[in-house]
């Protein structure tokens, strides 16, 4: 998930930032990486109340917005119903037409009773 926030970074923020954007913190071991993102979301958290808001905020929407994409790729449409049904029926009726076909008619024979 990404959040985008327009806010002003203060000096802390913005060292914290080019820290975490730094080639050594990118290609670096991953625990000095989360703990330096640790570090800097508890100084957004404890400095700026106006990214708390903004989060608390954007959070219910955006997992809005992922279930109701998430119900879109799971919806058949009308026309795609309607395709798959009429490719059935064309299939059902090719295999009535071929049964029929094999069915074998029979012949009359006449039967000489002898009572």
């Amino acid at each position: 998930m990404k959040l985008l926030l327009d806010f002003e970074p203060c000096k802390e923020c913005k060292e914290m930032m080019n820290e975490l954007s730094s080639p050594e913190m990118i290609f670096g071991d991953e625990k000095t990486r989360i703990d330096v993102s640790a570090k800097f979301l508890r100084h957004l958290t404890y400095n700026h109340n106006e990214v708390v808001q903004a989060v608390m905020e954007d959070l219910p929407k955006q997992k809005k917005d992922q279930e109701q994409q998430k119900e879109k790729k799971e919806e058949i449409t009308k026309e795609t119903a309607e395709k798959m049904l009429e490719a059935i029926q064309q299939k059902e009726k090719e295999l009535q037409e071929k049964l029929q076909k094999k069915k074998v008619k029979g012949k009359r024979v006449n039967v000489l009773k002898d009572w």
